[in-house]
């Protein structure tokens, strides 16, 4: 049976960076002489982790104690994945502990890896966030930069990557590129797609909010579904996912799964929803609506015309806003939802089942293999998790928690039961491919070791997270609503 670890602070806070999040306790195995002044519970609470889940059980508690040496040998590559999304929050009134993977969590498990490394292989660690964003920005003013500084002192070659084959800077008159590359691996996952047997048309109206939409009908149609995904994520022997849980726009619930979105270079490539209303085989909005199919036609206009710099642009532009308000003011987007940003979304949880099988099945050439090709173990910053209108303008939720797992499907359905929501509303959860088909139970360990069927565990109603707008209503489990 599977176990999901899920320890709390009884002090909700992330620890000080003033000493790099060194931890406040010299551990028998840890390899450095520098610890915090000042508590470092994140630290501890991954320690507990890996010892209660029954990691190098033998040598707990010693100096030779290795809890990740089962599954990182040396030699081996290892990526650490974290969830890098965007270099602030657009709620201006938040800040980015929410929004994206704390350097404390990092810090932990980077400790770990090294230290199965034993000085050998290769360590990256990187993420492709969604094309504006500021990534030296964000690496500068949230002290990744400062942890990375730290073990390069130590003489750690650590490989630190944006993923990204798009990026571009948006300005108040248009979207500048600044970069365009297309050089990761590209997967084409055929019949095993959960897009398979989509009509050519409805493939055709496959969408990504403010991208152009040239490339996804490239890379999907009615003969293919294929991915760019980073060659150091394929690359990878061991993947640590290192995500952010948060309440999300268009999935209902961003965790494990949902992270490996970063893995993709070109965002061109993923689905998030499909264009005209439910009863026109789409998902974008809920009622059919000439409205919402007009400013759908002019939104793919102002994306295509901006990326190729086309001066026509700003005609779409100023004609967009110009919808978007009448919508307000009439009440449309409240009542009908766009951009696929509602519970009736049933494209982007197809894109979150390929990625996962991507990432479990390709090999380093992108050829999808029969069985897994890379270790897989997540873990979970939910010290302040986001609610709200996540991913990009989430608000904090504090829990103090930390999840881990070695199973994807274990630990969002565990993360999905903690925030209040109903597990058949998050529809790629029973179609993960690290799932056995029928499985239904794994069991919650604690700080203490001591292990409780999902069935049993008492859930605590102050962890709920607050679903996005589109969500609200439709994606809580029956104990909240009733």
């Amino acid at each position: 049976m599977e176990q999901v670890y899920f320890g709390r602070l009884e002090r909700v806070a992330y620890p000080s960076g003033e000493q790099c999040w060194s931890p406040s306790e010299s551990y028998p195995e840890y390899q450095y002489s520098d610890c915090s002044t000042t508590e470092n519970g994140v630290y501890r609470l991954i320690r507990d982790g890996f010892r209660a889940l029954g990691y190098d059980a033998a040598h707990a508690g010693q100096p030779e104690w290795n809890p990740l040496g089962d599954l990182i040998r040396p030699g081996m590559t290892v990526l650490l994945k974290p969830n890098w999304v965007l270099h602030k929050n657009d709620d201006p009134s938040h800040d980015m502990n929410c929004v994206v993977t704390h350097p404390s969590v990092i810090r932990a498990v980077l400790d770990y890896v090294l230290l199965a490394l034993k000085g050998t292989g290769r360590v990256i660690v990187g993420d492709a966030p969604i094309q504006i964003c500021d990534f030296e920005a964000l690496h500068r003013s949230f002290g990744f930069d400062k942890l990375w500084s730290y073990y390069r002192e130590k003489g750690v070659a650590l490989e630190v990557k944006d993923f990204r084959g798009l990026v571009a800077h948006e300005t108040s008159t248009r979207m500048n590129v600044l970069r365009n590359q297309s050089t990761g691996i590209v997967v084409d996952l055929g019949k095993q797609s959960m897009f398979s047997g989509w009509s050519a048309d409805k493939v055709d109206r496959m969408r990504v909010t403010n991208y152009a939409t040239g490339l996804m009908k490239q890379h999907h149609n009615a003969q293919k579904h294929e991915y760019m995904i980073h060659p150091c994520v394929l690359e990878a022997d061991v993947i640590l996912n290192l995500a952010k849980p948060k309440s999300h726009r268009k999935a209902g619930l961003t965790a494990c799964a949902k992270n490996f979105v970063g893995a993709c270079m070109r965002k061109e490539d993923l689905p998030h929803h499909t264009t005209g209303s439910r009863a026109e085989n789409g998902d974008e909005y809920q009622k059919k609506s000439m409205l919402h199919a007009v400013q759908s036609k002019v939104l793919d206009l102002k994306n295509d015309s901006d990326y190729a710099g086309e001066r026509r642009f700003f005609l779409y532009k100023w004609l967009y806003k110009a919808i978007r308000a009448v919508q307000k003011l009439s009440g449309a987007e409240q009542r009908d939802f766009s951009e696929g940003s509602w519970y009736g979304n049933d494209t982007i949880w197809r894109t979150i089942v390929d990625l996962n099988h991507i990432l479990r099945f390709a090999d380093q050439t992108g050829a999808l293999q029969s069985t897994p090709q890379r270790s897989i173990f997540n873990v979970c910053d939910m010290i302040i998790a986001g609610e709200g209108e996540g991913p990009l303008k989430p608000s904090p939720k504090p829990l103090g928690g930390i999840v881990m797992s070695g199973s994807i499907w274990a630990a969002d359905r565990f993360i999905c039961r903690l925030a209040g929501f109903s597990t058949t509303a998050i529809r790629y959860l029973d179609a993960l491919p690290d799932r056995t088909a029928g499985e239904t139970s794994f069991s919650v360990v604690s700080a203490q070791g001591n292990a409780t069927p999902i069935e049993a565990f008492a859930f605590d109603p102050a962890c709920f997270l607050r679903p996005t707008a589109g969500w609200k209503g439709r994606i809580e489990s029956e104990d909240r609503l009733a």
